[in-house]
């Protein structure tokens, strides 16, 4: 991760884990720069890190790098939303609401709001999350967190895997393993070096 914050947050949770600390590493630095002296069995793209990319060109250069860091009978599973989904959403101003859970760290009730923005030419969604966090003392602090990822469809992801030397092994339309097809919520993707 280039953010130190993260792993920083990852360490904590590895410590917390004994038994998992001789089996997990943690870099620092950019993904599309960084060199392993290793390839691996499994190459994972948790949680809309390929759409996190702003431009088809870095999505491309991420996936080279992927198909460098994988072993030749290695897989590579990357995990996004389902862009027809996303696509097929109208268009509002409106502030949602997501969601309320307690923060596990500070023990405060906090509740998730979005407001999101496509722009269907250039497949890039805008969603700003806001972050409503009440204290004890019934205090609430706001933080606020822009996020943009680039959509990709599976036909687009399909070409730009030829462009690197990847196949599509299998995809998935969430984490139960159910087909890919309309109303499916994400797009569970394991792709192979061909």
């Amino acid at each position: 991760d280039n953010e130190r914050t993260m792993l920083d947050y990852a360490e904590r949770k590895r410590d917390a884990l004994p038994h998992l600390a001789d089996r997990l590493k943690f870099y620092h630095g950019d993904a599309l720069t960084h060199t392993f002296d290793e390839r691996f069995k499994l190459v994972l793209l948790p949680y809309n890190v390929l759409p996190h990319l702003g431009t088809q060109d870095m999505q491309i250069a991420l996936l080279e790098r992927c198909r460098e860091w994988v072993r030749d009978d290695g897989l590579i599973v990357i995990d996004m939303p389902n862009a027809g989904e996303t696509f097929a959403t109208q268009d509002s101003d409106a502030v949602m609401y997501e969601r309320s859970f307690i923060d596990p760290e500070s023990g405060h009730y906090v509740i998730q709001q979005a407001v999101t923005a496509l722009d269907r030419v250039q497949q890039i969604l805008e969603i700003t999350w806001l972050y409503d966090e009440i204290d004890g003392d019934g205090i609430v602090r706001r933080t606020v967190s822009p996020t943009r990822y680039r959509l990709i469809f599976q036909s687009e992801l399909r070409l730009m895997f030829e462009r690197v030397g990847l196949a599509f092994e299998a995809v998935y339309g969430d984490f139960d393993r159910s087909p890919f097809a309309d109303g499916c919520p994400r797009m569970i993707v394991l792709a192979r070096p061909v």
